[in-house]
C-alpha cells in the first residue's frame, strides 16, 4: 500500500529526530574529551599550573550553547566525580569527590556556571563583532574566577584567594582574547547551520 503523506512526514521526522539526538550526544562527548584534553596540557608557574581549560569550558557554552555545552561540562564534572583522572592535577593531588571539594572545586563548579552563563547570552546576544564576543566571554571567565577565588577564601583565606587570584590575572586576560578570537571565528559559521 502507498503511505500516506502524513505517514511519510511523521516518519521523516522521527528519522530527523533521533539523528539531532545522536548529534547533541556526540557534541556532548566530544566536549567533555575536549575539556580532558585542554586540563592535561599544563604551563607551570610560580603559582599553579595554568591550562586553558577554564577559557575551554566557557567556550563550550559560547560555541555548543547553555544546554549542550552545560551537558559536555557537567559530564567532565561527573566523570571527575566517579573518580577517573579527567582533572588538571589528577591523580596526582586525588581523585573523584576528595578531589572536587579540594583548592580547585570552586573553579571545577565555575566551569558549569561559567559556560551556561556565557552560552545563554550568546544564545540571546547572537553577537557579531568581536568586542561584544569579548565581552561575554570576559563575564563567563569572570564569574568562574570569582567561584574560584571564593571557595579558596573559604578553604584557606581571604588573602591567599586574592593573591592567586592577581597571580592568574594577566594570563586569563591573555586565554579570554584567544578564546574571543576562536569563537570570533567559529561562531558565524555556527549560526549559518
Amino acid at each position: 500500500m502507498a503511505k500516506t503523506i502524513k505517514a511519510l512526514v511523521m516518519e521523516n521526522r522521527d528519522v530527523f529526530v533521533q539523528k539531532q539526538l545522536l548529534l547533541k550526544t556526540l557534541m556532548v562527548f566530544l566536549g567533555s574529551l575536549i575539556l580532558y584534553i585542554s586540563a592535561k596540557i599544563q604551563v607551570p608557574t610560580g603559582i599553579v599550573k595554568l591550562s586553558f581549560q577554564p577559557q575551554v569550558a566557557v567556550m563550550m557554552g559560547m560555541l555548543l550553547g547553555p544546554r549542550i555545552g552545560g551537558a559536555a561540562v557537567l559530564l567532565y564534572l561527573a566523570e571527575g566525580a566517579m573518580g577517573l583522572p579527567v582533572f588538571q592535577s589528577t591523580p596526582e593531588r586525588g581523585i573523584g569527590l576528595a578531589y572536587m571539594v579540594g583548592p580547585t572545586g570552586g573553579y571545577l563548579l565555575g566551569f558549569l556556571v561559567g559556560a551556561c552563563i556565557s552560552g545563554s547570552l550568546m544564545e540571546h546576544f547572537r553577537p557579531r563583532n568581536f568586542w561584544a564576543i569579548l565581552g561575554i566571554s570576559l563575564l563567563g571567565c569572570s564569574v568562574l574566577q570569582f567561584m574560584g577565588a571564593a571557595w579558596l577564601g573559604y578553604l584557606f583565606s581571604p588573602k591567599i584567594a586574592w593573591n592567586v587570584t592577581l597571580g592568574l590575572l594577566a594570563p586569563s586576560l591573555l586565554k579570554v582574547v584567544i578564546t574571543s578570537s576562536i569563537v570570533r571565528l567559529a561562531y558565524p559559521r555556527l549560526m549559518e547551520r
